[in-house]
């Protein structure tokens, strides 16, 4: 995973993904808080951005506090999912999200291309024979996820110090609820080490043999 993240093109390929699972995170707010997202722009540098509109301060908050929340969370859970040895129901809940977005928010050229390519990429893993070669590409993805959660809540952190102004969410979240960009950008980061400190415990412990395993190991 770390080798894959230093390649100059495919490494940004996949840290894209929490990009994605973070910008879904605003939109599905917005829409449980009765508010209408209007576009999702992705970019090549992994930044992206969500358009929406809330007609409710506390959807405001909702939607503006739910993206780093929703990738720390979402990387947690499809790692626990990894670790029960359901690497399909991991693989599909990506697939999912990833045609909601592209038939509903996503609107720029480049987003529309990745995200096509990444479902493109999905479907060769839920396709793919060899259990051992989908689990493995599904771990490499899912530690590329936890490992860009953690450091982008870091630079948001660290931007909501030095540069509030530029701290992307936190700015956000400051000029309608007057907390400063600071605190938020801490919590950000506070709750991306704990899910993600989640996740790899996940990832790194010995997954529990399946059921069909088990049965060979039994005849065996």
């Amino acid at each position: 995973a770390v080798a894959v993240l230093q390649l100059p093109v495919i490494g940004l390929f996949f840290q894209a993904a929490n990009t994605l699972v973070h910008e879904s995170g605003h939109a599905l707010a917005t829409l449980l808080t009765n508010g209408e997202v209007r576009h999702i722009h992705l970019f090549a540098n992994t930044e992206g951005i969500t358009m929406a509109t809330s007609t409710t301060w506390w959807g405001q908050l909702i939607a503006g506090a739910s993206g780093y929340i929703f990738a720390s969370f979402g990387a947690s859970l499809l790692a626990w999912l990894w670790h029960k040895n359901r690497t399909r129901a991991a693989s599909f809940l990506l697939l999912v999200l990833s045609i909601a977005n592209l038939l509903f928010w996503v609107r720029n050229f480049y987003g529309i291309v990745w995200v096509t390519g990444f479902i493109l990429f999905l479907f060769w893993m839920l396709a793919a024979r060899s259990k051992v070669l989908r689990d493995s590409a599904l771990f490499v993805l899912l530690v590329i996820m936890v490992i860009d959660s953690v450091r982008s809540a870091f630079t948001i952190a660290l931007l909501s110090l030095w540069s509030p102004e530029q701290a992307g969410d936190a700015a956000l979240l400051e000029q309608f609820t007057l907390i400063p960009a600071t605190a938020w950008g801490i919590l950000f980061f506070v709750q991306a080490v704990f899910f993600g400190g989640i996740a790899a415990i996940h990832l790194l412990s010995t997954r529990r043999a399946s059921l069909s395993q088990k049965a060979k190991i039994i005849q065996a």
